[in-house]
């Protein structure tokens, strides 16, 4: 279990490597000295036989000409990249106040500004790394190294028409929006594909079952179900594990309750401590990528700031709705809920918690509903949305938590919208919806008693 550990926290420090913000930076700088190195030490003029075109812009015009040209590139490599630092921090101001103040750590690790930052520490290190190999005493003017500043330079304006395109581009809520979606399934499909099968259904430890402490603080960022598995039967107990992904875990407060499943004596309760936050990977944050009501919660950060009367953009709340849509219906394919996983003798070795679809669905639709019940458009969204589900749902859970939020929205709608006609009218559709979920579940209920 030890070399298993290993390798996932290898896996993990790669994985928050790609994310980081200074990781591509700091290639571009090493890359740079080390690019400046190479081609004055490997300095090879040009053809002879070129073209004079060619060979006009690949000249160096001498030692002061070439240094002149150098120094230029440099100078203005960090004059734009101070500039693009700059843009960059008033898109995460924008992001912050019209979208969410969790949106701005997704602009911040966007690929693109990351690449063209780096193109342009790149430029400036490796001309002020190249600036030093000129000597113009000795008449010593590396030709290679600067034509690559020179084309360099000409990457530069490239990189920076890209970015103004690629920031306005990626300020966009529509790609805001979808960027989340996105990395909201990812986290969905990795999140699920780690689960254990097991019993889904309310479920407790024994009485008298023993507490253990969490070790140490952090928000739980993924639980290792095979490790607790593995763990659980070493030691001959069952574990009962109380936090779920995303929740905060303070040191010394209950992180698991154990009992024992076979005679041997009571368990070490400390090695215990120790497996299981061992099985745990705890962080100092929430991640989007591995926690998908995270995911939900930006989503729905987005439409509610945009039903607010200070920005009253019903056109992003629906479309942020449709995205969280997508993400439900992902959810609804899958096992949720607290799950018990027994052994090959039926005993129960683990409990593990998790929100059920439920809890995802009430996260959505209940903020939305209170927030913007008075505008017609979001709530035939809303609608629209709970009959989809309809479609999506595999088992009659799923159509019974979206009964129980149209019934909830209707009652809500009866106070809260003020034109009668418009009243009319979404109760008519929430009625239809019923009827609609209903019917699936009939259809539902029908095909399980065939099988």
């Amino acid at each position: 279990m030890s070399g298993r550990r290993a390798v996932r926290r290898l896996r993990l420090a790669a994985a928050d490597l790609r994310r980081a913000v200074w990781i591509l930076p700091a290639l571009a700088m090493l890359g740079g000295t080390v690019t400046a190195a190479v081609t004055a030490a490997s300095d090879i003029a040009p053809p002879k036989n070129l073209p004079a075109s060619m060979g006009g812009l690949l000249t160096t015009s001498g030692p002061a000409g070439a240094r002149d040209l150098v120094q230029t590139v440099a100078s203005t490599s960090l004059t734009v990249a101070t500039f693009v630092f700059s843009v960059t921090i008033v898109a995460l101001q924008v992001a912050a106040s019209q979208y969410s103040p969790r949106v701005p750590q997704q602009v911040i690790r966007d690929r693109g500004t990351q690449v063209v930052m780096s193109l342009f520490i790149f430029s400036f290190v490796y001309s002020l790394a190249t600036v030093r190999t000129i000597r113009g005493d000795e008449g010593i003017v590396p030709t290679l190294s600067v034509s690559v500043a020179f084309l360099l330079a000409l990457m530069t304006v490239g990189g920076f028409v890209y970015f103004i395109n690629h920031i306005v581009q990626a300020m966009r809520v529509e790609h805001i929006l979808r960027t989340l979606e996105h990395t909201t399934l990812g986290a969905v499909r990795s999140c699920f594909r780690r689960q254990i099968p097991g019993d889904p259904g309310p479920s407790a430890a024994p009485p008298g079952a023993r507490t253990v402490p969490a070790m140490g603080g952090g928000v739980v960022e993924m639980i290792h179900e095979r490790e607790l598995f593995e763990l659980a039967a070493e030691e001959g107990i069952g574990i009962e594990l109380l936090p779920m992904i995303g929740e905060q875990l303070v040191a010394g407060t209950p992180v698991a309750r154990i009992w024992a499943v076979r005679a041997g004596g009571e368990p070490d309760a400390a090695r215990v401590a120790r497996g299981v936050m061992a099985s745990l990977t705890v962080g100092p944050a929430r991640p989007l990528t591995r926690d998908p009501t995270f995911g939900l919660t930006q989503i729905v950060d987005i439409a509610l700031r945009a039903s607010s009367p200070a920005i009253n953009d019903p056109t992003t709340t629906r479309g942020a709705i449709r995205s969280a849509e997508v993400v439900l219906c992902e959810l609804a394919l899958c096992t949720l809920g607290r799950r018990t996983i027994r052994d090959e003798k039926g005993r129960a070795r683990l409990i593990v918690p998790g929100p059920g679809f439920a809890d995802y669905l009430d996260l959505v639709v209940s903020p939305i509903r209170l927030a913007a019940a008075d505008d017609p458009s979001v709530v035939r969204r809303l609608v629209r949305m709970l009959w989809q589900l309809g479609w999506s749902a595999q088992d009659r859970e799923v159509l019974r938590c979206a009964r129980d939020q149209a019934g909830e929205l209707a009652a809500h709608l009866r106070e809260a919208m003020t034109l009668d006609q418009d009243r009319r009218r979404a109760l008519a559709e929430i009625t239809e919806l019923r009827r609609h979920l209903d019917e699936r579940a009939r259809t539902l209920g029908a095909e399980g008693a065939a099988a």
